[in-house]
Parts: structure tokens; sequence; C-alpha cells
């Protein structure tokens, strides 16, 4: 859908939106065709905006690891207190018996 031409508003509510459906498709496709229970990711925890987005969609944290400094892989880090938070959230898809049975 071209949207370039919409009202600002419009545009606003399109692209707010956008971010939940893509996780809950990822959601949908992790149950239904991986058969897997549970979704797992890490994310930087100084992006409070970031983990309430994640807590809003019911992926909960209370873990955290290390951020990889030195590990080109992350990119060069510009502050010095960084560190993931682990997001987990166990899937129940509407229209699905059950997700699969193995964990992580």
């Amino acid at each position: 859908m071209r949207t370039d031409h919409a009202p600002l508003q419009f545009r606003r509510a399109i692209a707010s939106d956008v971010p939940a459906i893509v996780l809950e498709e990822a959601e949908r496709i992790v149950c239904v065709e991986w058969h897997v229970a549970a979704m797992r990711m890490s994310v930087i925890d100084v992006r409070a905006e970031l983990i309430a987005f994640y807590n809003r969609r019911g992926l909960r944290t209370g873990v955290t690891k290390p951020f990889p400094y030195g590990n080109e892989r992350f990119g060069i880090p510009r502050r010095s207190d960084l560190r993931f938070a682990v997001l987990e959230k166990a899937l129940q898809v509407e229209g699905a018996d059950r997700c699969g049975s193995l964990t992580m």
C-alpha cells in the first residue's frame, strides 16, 4: 500500500502497527511451522522503549548477559555500560492446537 500521499496521522498509525504485526507473524511461524513452544531474544538493556514494546507483547525478562565488547560482529560500542536483556515468551497461537514440544 502506498502511503506517501496519505495524511501524516495515517502514516504514523500504519508505521506503529508494523512492528507488532511482524512480531505476531514471527510467533505464528515459530509455533505452527517450526513447532517450537517458546521464543527467546536478547536486546540491549539500555533501550527501555524497545523492552517496553516487547513487554507489552508478552515477552518478559529477568536475566541479563554481558555485552561482548571486543567482538566486531556487534560493532564498536560507544558506551561502556551495555549488556543484553534476555526476553522470553511461551507461545500460544490462535487456531493452533499447541506449539511444539521443544523448549528453549
